[in-house]
């Protein structure tokens, strides 16, 4: 099932990417003009270009007059950009004068170019297959969940062999013995604590939306609680569109991103650090680069090249209204008014949720103490034994859940935004 998820949600990240594909084009073929789909285009085709049009490849521009293009899906730049055919390519193509690319909008003039790219081997198409090959971190949730109950398991199998064997020598029967295998079994395992986890999950959920955060995985709740880390995409993210500047490194110009060392060293010595004209590519290798030193990463963002640091990230955090389709697909958590000062309420509604967590392990725990018990009385007292196993199973799903989901209404400490 969970490979399955998996899928779906890589298939919904392309077909949130094939909403942007232009599905016609206007090309010189044979000195002919003809209308064709897209997916016909070829690499050397001649491509014309005319206001309103949307881009269907990566184009080299031969002529142009007055041309405009929108490129605020590739490089998220809000003011469209003058494109010329007299200046050659220098450095990076993203910000090459000559270029145009696949699924940006025409806002002005006409132009005639050549394609140098098509479909998957666009800059577009790099992103979206980049984004969706990506695999996802387990939740710190999770991890310790499953860590946890690997060591409740090993706990309970080891207790109840040792008794099983104890049991023997003292000459109980075989049927006796295995009967008190399992009982020991069933009585150390927490049986309620996945229901436990997923209803308080659930309920926070629900509060978390009535402040304006949609969750779309609920362990990321609690991922945002441990968060250490906050990668923010500047434009149209934060609150007021100002970032206090405190260290600025231009990775085109020093190759800081290019190398891990350099970034891992950055992200070490500096609290804030403003990374500019970073590629998806290098969005990606500074999200890498904070889980490569153990922090828990968020990151915020609103467009198409945000989308392979949203799915890397321990948590991916996209905006509702100024928000692609691609972004909302990808995260974990929508905020649905833009506020990047939501995170706050997320933060503490994760921390929150985790204390409510322990203390509802610590009591499906403490419960399983007088579970064991009559086994061990019919051990070694040799006493009828007073609790079978579907008794205890009838125990812990039937009264005991109710107490540790009780848990999850607990309100959060007055100091809990103190604390870490």
């Amino acid at each position: 099932m969970f490979s399955y998820y998996q899928d779906f949600k890589s298939s919904r990240i392309m077909d949130s990417f094939l909403q942007m594909v232009p599905q016609w084009a206007k090309i010189l073929r044979d000195g002919e003009r003809k209308e064709l789909p897209v997916t016909e285009l070829v690499v050397g085709d001649i491509v014309l270009l005319e206001t309103g049009d949307r881009v269907p490849a990566d184009i080299r521009i031969l002529e142009c007059q007055g041309l405009k293009v929108d490129n605020v899906s590739i490089t998220r730049e809000s003011i469209p950009v003058i494109r010329t055919a007299n200046i050659p390519q220098t450095g990076n193509i993203i910000h090459a004068k000559n270029m145009v690319f696949f699924s940006t909008n025409v806002v002005e003039g006409i132009g005639k170019g050549v394609v140098v790219a098509c479909g998957d081997h666009t800059v577009m198409g790099r992103v979206a297959k980049l984004t969706s090959r990506l695999s996802t971190r387990p939740t710190p949730l999770s991890r310790e969940i499953h860590r946890f109950m690997k060591m409740i398991s090993c706990w309970a199998v080891f207790l109840g062999v040792s008794f099983f064997c104890i049991s023997v020598a003292m000459s109980y029967n075989w049927i006796d013995s295995v009967v008190f295998l399992i009982g020991i079994i069933v009585a150390n395992m927490p049986e309620g604590i996945i229901a436990t986890m997923t209803v308080s999950l659930t309920l926070t959920a629900k509060r978390m939306d009535n402040k304006n955060c949609l969750v779309k995985n609920l362990e990321a709740i609690e991922t945002l609680g441990c968060t250490a880390v906050i990668c923010s995409d500047k434009t149209s993210t934060l609150t007021q569109n100002k970032m206090t500047v405190r260290s600025i490194f231009f990775p085109y110009i020093g190759k800081i991103s290019c190398k891990k060392c350099h970034n891992d060293q950055l992200i070490r010595r500096y609290q804030k650090i403003v990374f500019a004209r970073t590629s998806p590519v290098q969005k990606l290798q500074i999200v890498e680069s904070c889980q490569r030193l153990h922090l828990i990463t968020a990151v915020t963002g609103d467009d198409v090249n945000d989308s392979p640091a949203l799915k890397k990230a321990d948590i991916g955090i996209a905006m509702d209204v100024a928000g692609s389709d691609v972004s909302k697909h990808v995260a974990d958590l929508i905020l649905l008014d833009d506020n990047f000062a939501s995170i706050v309420t997320g933060i503490e509604e994760g921390r929150r949720i985790f204390d409510n967590l322990k203390s509802s392990i610590a009591y499906t725990l403490a419960s399983n103490v007088p579970e064991i018990t009559p086994f061990l009385a019919f051990v070694v007292f040799e006493i009828p034994l007073p609790l079978g196993v579907i008794c205890i199973l009838c125990i812990d799903l039937g009264t005991d859940i109710w107490p540790a989901i009780s848990l999850a209404y607990e309100k959060s400490e007055s100091d809990i935004m103190l604390r870490y």
